[in-house]
């Protein structure tokens, strides 16, 4: 004769099958429960060091940068100083060219007179102009010279944060 169950059996065996399944299911859930969150701390764990170096990075970005400005303000404040020299130099020349004509002016007689007067004032012109282009050549190179460094520092920068 066959072996029979009796009910139960049955129910006894399908209770330890379904207890065998479910721990089983219930080990793989953990497992993989696990496993997702060491993922995860992995993950944070590569964030927060990246954030991190990051963060160091731009620091000391922000440093050498702070340091290249301080430098280009003193440089600037010594170029104005330098330019504002050569424009009240300028100045005083005009002013004394001015008044050279001014003496003339008042000196003309005749009409040969007032042709000299206008070769002279074209020429105090002339002069005026030659001294302002100068001025304004100096302030073109000495800020040119102040920006070189700001520029390269911010240029090498960029590089050095996107490496």
């Amino acid at each position: 004769m066959a072996d029979t169950l009796n009910p139960s059996d049955a129910i006894a065996k399908t209770e330890d099958t379904m207890n065998t399944l479910g721990n089983t299911a219930a080990d793989a859930a953990k497992s993989t429960t696990e496993k997702g969150m060491a993922y995860g701390r992995d993950a944070m764990n590569t964030v927060r060091e990246n954030t991190e170096r990051m963060s160091q990075r731009s620091k000391e970005i922000g440093e050498r940068t702070m340091s290249a400005y301080a430098q280009a303000g003193k440089q600037t404040s010594d170029m104005l100083g330098e330019v504002n020299k050569a424009m009240t130099d300028a100045y005083g020349r005009s002013l004394a060219n001015y008044e050279d004509l001014s003496k003339q002016a008042m000196s003309v007689r005749t009409m040969e007179d007032v042709l000299a007067l206008q070769n002279a004032a074209v020429e105090k012109m002339q002069d005026n102009m030659a001294a302002m282009t100068g001025v304004y050549s100096l302030f073109v190179s000495r800020l040119t010279a102040v920006m070189q460094p700001v520029a390269k520092q911010a240029a090498d920068e960029t590089r050095t944060f996107a490496a």
